[in-house]
C-alpha cells in the first residue's frame, strides 16, 4: 500500500497501488497528464451530398495552438463519389484555403492485385498535379467501402530547406473489378509550410464520406 497521506476530501498524495478504479471515480478526473495526450483529434467532415473536394485548415489563421503538432493523419472512410472512374488525390495549399497547390508534387503509388501477387500495378511521378493515393478507383462504386489514411508533416521541423511530405495506404475497388491495397507517397518540391490540405477525386465529386483529421503532439 503506497498511500502516504489523506488530508482532507480530495488531497490524496503518493502512489495508488495497482487496482480497478471504481466507476463514481471516472466522473472527479477532470484532466490527463500529457504522457497520455499523444494525439488529438482536430476537426471532422461528413459528405453527404455532392461536394468537389474536401480541405482541412491545419493552420488556423496562425494559431499557436497549432505548433504544438508536426505530423497530422487524416482518416478517410465510406467514400463513394460520382463519377465512374479516376482517382483519388492529396494536395496542400499555403496562403489560403483557395491556394491549393496543383503542380511541383514528387510522387509514387504501387498496388499489387489481390489474385495475382506477382503483378504490381505502379506510377510515379517526379512533375505531378497531386500526390496520388488510389489509382483508377471505381469512385461511384457502392459493392465495397473505399477508405484510407493519409499522414502528413508541415515541414520537417529539423530546417528551414525541408520539403513537405505524406504518405499513407487506401483501399477502393479497382475499374478491373478488384478491391486493391494501394501503398503511397510524396512530396511538394518547395520548402513551405502545410497549411491546407485538400482530398478530391480527378473526376466528379465526393458523394459521400467521413474524414477526421488528427494531429500528433511534438512532445
Amino acid at each position: 500500500m503506497a498511500i502516504t497521506r489523506l488530508g482532507g476530501a480530495n488531497a490524496i498524495t503518493g502512489t495508488l497501488p495497482a487496482a480497478n478504479i471504481n466507476d463514481t471515480s471516472i466522473g472527479n478526473i477532470t484532466a490527463l497528464p500529457n504522457s497520455l495526450k499523444s494525439m488529438d483529434r482536430l476537426a471532422t467532415t461528413a459528405v453527404s451530398s455532392d461536394v468537389a473536394s474536401v480541405t482541412f485548415d491545419v493552420n488556423h489563421n496562425n494559431d499557436s495552438t497549432f505548433d504544438n503538432y508536426s505530423h497530422y493523419i487524416i482518416y478517410m472512410a465510406n467514400l463513394v463519389g460520382d463519377g465512374a472512374s479516376g482517382n483519388w488525390r492529396f494536395r496542400i495549399g499555403v496562403s489560403s484555403s483557395e491556394d491549393i497547390k496543383t503542380s511541383s508534387y514528387m510522387r509514387n503509388i504501387y498496388g499489387y492485385k489481390p489474385d495475382s501477387g506477382s503483378t504490381l500495378v505502379d506510377q510515379a511521378s517526379t512533375s505531378s498535379d497531386n500526390i496520388i493515393m488510389a489509382l483508377n478507383s471505381d469512385l461511384d462504386s457502392t459493392s465495397r467501402p473505399m477508405f484510407g489514411e493519409v499522414h502528413f508533416y508541415k515541414k520537417g521541423n529539423v530546417g528551414s530547406s525541408y520539403k513537405p511530405a505524406a504518405y499513407g495506404e487506401f483501399y477502393s475497388e479497382n475499374t478491373g473489378g478488384y478491391f486493391q491495397r494501394w501503398h503511397f507517397h510524396g512530396s511538394y518540391e518547395t520548402a513551405v509550410d502545410i497549411n491546407y490540405v485538400q482530398i478530391s477525386p480527378s473526376t466528379g465529386n465526393i458523394a459521400k464520406g467521413e474524414f477526421t483529421l488528427m494531429g500528433v503532439r511534438n512532445s
